[in-house]
């Protein structure tokens, strides 16, 4: 794993130790930063489930003006704070249920990542929660990662704009109606 562009780019990420984590590809991280272009910049990013933050790190590489981290595993916490160390990015991290955790924060993000173990209902869960606090505003872009066999259900009030499929993952870009 490694960041893509921007100001650390070529730089390596550690990934969380064990097998309780799926880092996103860097092909498939490639390619959903070249959806989100120029809308990375001065944005404030949300990494629920965060993994090794890899989507977040990559996104304040590329110039977003803040990031959130969100984790509850601990191997991928420690993973995180490394990660933020060696890159000097910035960044928050927050460690707890990532349902939980929104809850804190009173501010629409501008691009929100989700990437929960699989065939849960997480992403679902969390949508429906991010849109009922006030988290996702008419400008905010929801980027799901999903199993390529699921189905994406979201709530009344948001719409998918694309989907990208890579072998086995899906990519779900949302946003409000």
């Amino acid at each position: 794993m490694r960041i893509i562009a921007g100001v650390s780019r070529g730089r390596r990420l550690t990934a969380p130790a064990g097998n309780k984590t799926r880092p996103t590809a860097d092909r498939v991280k490639e390619a959903i930063f070249n959806v989100i272009g120029s809308r990375v910049v001065d944005a404030h990013v949300l990494d629920a489930y965060a993994g090794s933050g890899a989507l977040a790190i990559e996104a304040l590489s590329r110039g977003a003006a803040s990031a959130v981290l969100i984790e509850l595993d601990k191997a991928a916490q420690q993973a995180i704070k490394a990660n933020l160390v060696s890159n000097g990015l910035g960044g928050r991290l927050y460690c707890g249920d990532a349902l939980r955790v929104i809850s804190r924060f009173k501010q629409p993000f501008d691009i929100i990542f989700l990437d929960p173990p699989y065939n849960k209902g997480l992403v679902e869960n969390a949508i429906a929660k991010l849109l009922a606090l006030g988290l996702i505003s008419g400008t905010t872009l929801v980027i799901a990662e999903l199993d390529a066999k699921a189905v994406l259900i979201l709530p009344a009030g948001m719409r998918i704009s694309k989907i990208s499929k890579y072998g086995d993952t899906a990519i779900y870009y949302c946003e409000k109606e």
